[in-house]
């Protein structure tokens, strides 16, 4: 949602050489799947990262660590497809530091929010 609403202008003037390439409509029901595997993996990964140590900001802090994927799929994609120019491609890296900074907030939150308090 966040690159069709908020990525849509922006990307659109960016296009590459490749056109038509888009689905009419997306297949919704493996767009849902993938976003399942997705939020069970950072997740996972979150939980075993954090060590304990939950709350937004730190979940912020492996949000931007793990942005540094869709920065670097931004970026092989560009060097090796024609669907962006590149000033499309660097949009399309920021809107993934805005996706993985989200889903780090809220991961934080939520792992805080489920925390047993510690027992002396």
């Amino acid at each position: 949602m966040l690159w069709d609403v908020i990525g849509g202008p922006l990307l659109q003037n960016h296009k590459g050489s490749a056109q038509y390439v888009e689905k009419s409509q997306p297949d919704m029901v493996l767009m849902v799947l993938a976003c399942i595997i997705t939020g069970f993996a950072f997740s996972t990964i979150y939980g075993k990262w954090a060590r304990g140590k939950h709350g937004a900001l730190h979940g912020l802090k492996y949000g931007l660590l793990i942005s540094l994927f869709g920065i670097s799929y931004a970026l092989i994609s560009f060097s090796m497809t024609n669907l962006m120019e590149l000033t499309g491609a660097i949009y399309d890296a920021a809107l993934s530091v805005v996706y993985y900074l989200i889903m780090g907030a809220l991961a934080g939150m939520a792992y805080n929010a489920f925390q047993k308090p510690a027992t002396h």
